[in-house]
């Protein structure tokens, strides 16, 4: 069975076409894929605003981080899970998963090795993998299947970063 979650764009510490989480939670949203162009772009994560949305969604946030101060402290701001650089070297990318499993991985050509360090949740654009997952979020043709996450209106301009 698959699911569909929205997507939001934070730019300027602001998510953006929206004001405020409340306005989210007044179309009946439970949970988001939060993308933070602010940490993809500048480098500057927006923690605070992960805290607020924490208080009323359960969220992923593709925010591509590369370090492991910004994995913890992006879980300890709220997140659920949270997509990371498809840049990151085998060897990060397992000690990431020494702290936590609630990793998405956006990078296909390293699933299998995902999947033997222990990881769970990958990120496709209207493919499915070859490898079972518990979570596979998409961003291409919504499709059917188990534990598929289809993400709707997700940025075009962020495509490029799911390989």
């Amino acid at each position: 069975m698959s699911v569909h979650i929205p997507s939001v764009v934070i730019r300027r510490k602001e998510i953006v076409g929206r004001k405020t989480a409340y306005d989210l939670m007044k179309e009946g949203i439970e949970e988001l894929m939060v993308c933070d162009l602010d940490s993809i772009i500048d480098g500057k994560t927006n923690f605070k605003l992960y805290n607020e949305l924490a208080k009323f969604f359960e969220f992923t946030v593709f925010n591509l981080i590369y370090n492991v101060g910004d994995l913890v402290d992006s879980l300890v701001s709220g997140a659920s899970k949270v997509v990371v650089s498809p840049d990151l070297t085998p060897e990060r990318l397992a000690s990431f998963l020494e702290i936590s499993q609630n990793i998405v991985d956006p990078n296909s050509s390293r699933f299998g090795l995902f999947q033997k360090s222990g990881g769970k949740y990958v990120m496709v654009s209207g493919r499915m993998p070859y490898q079972a997952f518990s979570g596979i979020y998409n961003i291409g043709p919504a499709m059917d299947g188990e534990n598929m996450i289809n993400v709707d209106n997700f940025p075009l301009e962020l495509n490029h970063f799911i390989t």
